[in-house]
């Protein structure tokens, strides 16, 4: 839509939640050649608010610019004009919100220009749920709350001491978990972010094309209060909290580095990496600041708080999985597989990405590759169904036997490439594949088989 040489009058009709919002347009009764549910033409986006209900009237409505909203909106982000998606996102808007209709439009937009990164992951099942994990998200969390609330001049040492605990805790999970944190903070935290600004920037805007400074923005959202609120669940950890702490990295983004969101959008990275790069990873003394966090000492608290939220799969999964020592990691994801048996009585399910196989577990892939477990309880992780199997962890056999192309071969510590098909037989456990690395660990075993 033209912003110039046009003299045709377009307005959108959105139901006002923002409390003496402007008009922008004077406001102006339909008349008998106006449409009366969302239409959308080269120059025309009207929205008309609810149907009066038995129980009262339909809410009131507040007139816009169309152009004056694409302006507000190029203004939160570079180059996206609402208009483009504005009709889309009102059905499912609750009484007409323009912070919602926003942010929702906004998520559609970005799903266009990244969408790698906007691919739903759905890992959140088997999100580590262990002490420190926790702890170290609920220091994140007030961190990034007390960065909000900085004055200029202790701004970057807070934002920094962040970004030194992020950085340290996701060094201790997988890729795959640190993939899913990026991918929900791109995908909820940003567009939670266009909300907030949006709310707290429109009446200024669309009175006098003004937005206000960054600083005017900080601790205006129930986010603030979220980022410190003690009372979580294990949801909250594992899905839910991504909205505000994305929200609250861009808004701290806007006072450190004033053109993140051209890098995010050329770049297709999360916010969080236009933070971590200009702290250069953070501060190298973590040590000491989690020990004014009295990191040590809430560890205890959170590991009651996992051991009561847990259910019996689940313990019987960490048994497997957390053990010290003695463990056989077997790591699928790179095989197709062409038949699967086990046994549906003997199957704990955790959730719809873990479960644990108790008596037997038979996978069998091309080129006569395959995995037998049996009499042996093996933890898997799942991908996309209960037939997907990525990893299989197990207790590691008192006894076993390696070959590698026919011949003993005895794996040393660290990365073991190997040339020719690796056997591995014991007591209850077979398995046979034509390419594999073998990285041996502290404590555990690790087989990646390829194709």
């Amino acid at each position: 839509m033209s912003r110039e040489g046009t003299s045709l009058f377009a307005v959108v009709t959105i139901a006002a939640v923002l409390a003496g919002a402007p008009q922008c347009v004077p406001a102006q009764e339909p008349t008998a050649t106006e449409p009366t549910a969302v239409e959308s033409t080269a120059t025309t986006l009207k929205a008309t608010s609810a149907e009066p209900t038995a129980t009262g009237p339909a809410p009131a409505e507040q007139l816009y610019d169309v152009l004056a909203l694409d302006a507000l909106s190029s203004a939160l982000w570079p180059d996206w004009d609402i208009s483009a998606t504005l009709s889309d996102s009102l059905s499912p808007m609750p009484e007409g919100s323009l912070p919602f209709a926003f942010q929702t439009a906004f998520s559609a937009y970005q799903s266009g220009q990244c969408p790698e990164m906007s691919e739903w992951l759905d890992f959140g099942a088997g999100f580590p749920s262990i002490p420190r994990n926790l702890v170290l998200v609920d220091i994140e969390c007030e961190l990034l709350a007390t960065a909000l609330a900085a004055p200029p001049e202790s701004l970057e040492a807070i934002a920094r001491d962040f970004v030194s605990v992020r950085g340290f805790r996701r060094a201790g999970i997988t890729r795959r978990f640190v993939d899913y944190e990026r991918h929900r903070e791109h995908i909820i935290g940003t567009a939670t972010y266009i909300g907030i600004t949006c709310e707290d920037a429109a009446p200024r805007y669309l009175e006098d094309g003004a937005l206000p400074p960054p600083e005017a923005l900080l601790g205006t959202s129930e986010c603030t209060a979220d980022l410190f609120n003690a009372a979580r669940d294990i949801n909250w950890y594992k899905g839910k909290r991504f909205r505000c702490t994305g929200a609250a990295i861009c808004l701290l983004l806007d006072r450190i580095e004033p053109g993140w969101k051209t890098t995010v959008s050329e770049r297709c990275l999360d916010p969080y990496a236009i933070l971590w790069n200009h702290f250069s990873g953070g501060s190298p003394n973590v040590t000491r600041l989690l020990e004014r966090h009295g990191f040590a000492g809430r560890e205890e608290a959170a590991a009651a708080f996992i051991d009561e939220t847990k259910s019996g799969p689940e313990r019987l999964f960490d048994e497997i999985t957390l053990r010290g020592d003695s463990l056989f990691i077997v790591n699928t994801e790179q095989l197709v597989s062409t038949t699967v048996s086990y046994d549906r009585e003997n199957i704990a399910e955790v959730d719809t990405h873990r479960a644990v196989h108790k008596r037997i577990l038979k996978i069998e892939y091309s080129g006569g590759s395959h995995v037998y477990i049996a009499g042996r309880p093996t933890a898997v992780v799942l991908g996309q169904d209960e037939f997907d199997f990525r990893q299989l962890i197990f207790e590691a056999p008192d006894e076993y036997t390696i070959t590698v192309g026919g011949e003993p071969f005895t794996p040393v510590y660290g990365i073991n490439h190997l040339n020719g098909t690796l056997s591995v037989v014991a007591q209850g456990v077979d398995i046979e594949v034509q390419d594999a690395v073998v990285v041996v660990a502290k404590g555990r075993i690790s087989f990646l088989l390829h194709r």
